[in-house]
């Protein structure tokens, strides 16, 4: 082996420059965070929501839910009411539902929430019939736009155009882990209309008793064990997906079914835990059928000896 050493005539000069920039990703919102919807009622004409007020009693008024993010604390939602197009409110306070601000919660994630539950019976007092929306005016970071929700046709309640339809309200209080909101604490209420039936009764008797040697069968406890199932009728892929990922790991679920010939008429506010979970899917249509499997909430149709 031959080793040669070479002076380099022209060496490179020992200097440069390095920098580091440390920067906070910015998420923009792509479409307004709304977990509630409310099906068509089937006599509209359009692509419209089917929301009530002016009912005589609360249940019969409808609610929706509205979450929004911002990504920074500079960062401005304004959320606007508008009727048939037009602007009709600013949101800034609770006289047309319940409206949770900018740090109300102060964990360093919530604290960016801003919630609003819209109550559509006050809309309906304030306003009247009308198709609604709520378009958020977004600032972020120097840029401004609009995100609109869906459009919502508010109508006066009544029992023939709430027939055919079922109402849930549902209350998260945990982290569900592929969710962009943390539940934990909020113990906010989100709400849902759907067209469908909420029944399907089955009870069941489960018995514990001790046979004697004279084989005389004696009861310590017997119990009536409740099933329920609700069948919607066809829903997109954003309904089921919130039915079967949100509402049903929620905390606690209450049901009304407004089917005029319901063989049970105490499904008012009735509180149910759930059970099971099923869809149904078509070849030919990209909606789905949903039979969801509940139990009670309470287990207390039991008789000790």
């Amino acid at each position: 082996m031959i080793i040669g050493n070479f002076t380099d005539t022209d060496p490179a000069l020992q200097g440069g420059y390095l920098d580091r920039l440390i920067a906070t990703a910015i998420e923009l919102p792509t479409q307004p965070s709304s977990p509630t919807l409310s099906l068509t009622i089937p006599e509209t004409c359009c692509d419209c929501l089917g929301v009530f007020g002016g009912g005589s009693e609360d249940y019969q008024n409808d609610k929706s839910t509205f979450f929004y993010r911002r990504s920074q604390a500079t960062d401005t939602i304004t959320l606007k009411l508008k009727k048939d197009g037009d602007e009709v409110a600013t949101i800034t306070d609770n006289t047309y539902g319940t409206l949770y601000d900018f740090g109300t919660w102060t964990s360093d994630i919530q604290k960016n929430y801003k919630i609003f539950i819209i109550d559509w019976d006050d809309v309906y007092t304030a306003f009247g019939n009308g198709v609604y929306l709520i378009n958020a005016e977004y600032s972020v970071i120097g840029s401004t736009f609009d995100i609109a929700s869906q459009e919502f046709k508010l109508q006066e309640y009544s029992d023939y155009r709430a027939d055919g339809t079922v109402s849930f309200a549902w209350t998260q209080n945990g982290r569900i882990r592929n969710s962009e909101f943390d539940y934990t604490g909020l113990d906010i209420t989100q709400y849902i209309r759907l067209d469908g039936k909420f029944g399907g009764w089955e009870p069941a008797l489960e018995k514990d008793e001790i046979i004697y040697s004279n084989y005389e069968r004696k009861q310590v406890q017997d119990e009536i064990v409740n099933s329920y199932s609700f069948q919607s009728k066809l829903v997109d892929s954003y309904i089921s997906k919130l039915l079967i990922n949100d509402m049903m790991l929620a905390d606690s679920i209450n049901v009304t079914d407004f089917n005029l010939y319901n063989h049970r008429k105490d499904y008012i506010n009735f509180q149910l835990r759930q059970d099971e979970v099923s869809i149904e899917e078509f070849p030919s249509s990209d909606k789905a059928v949903l039979d969801l499997k509940f139990t009670d909430k309470v287990k207390n149709h039991l008789k000790q000896q």
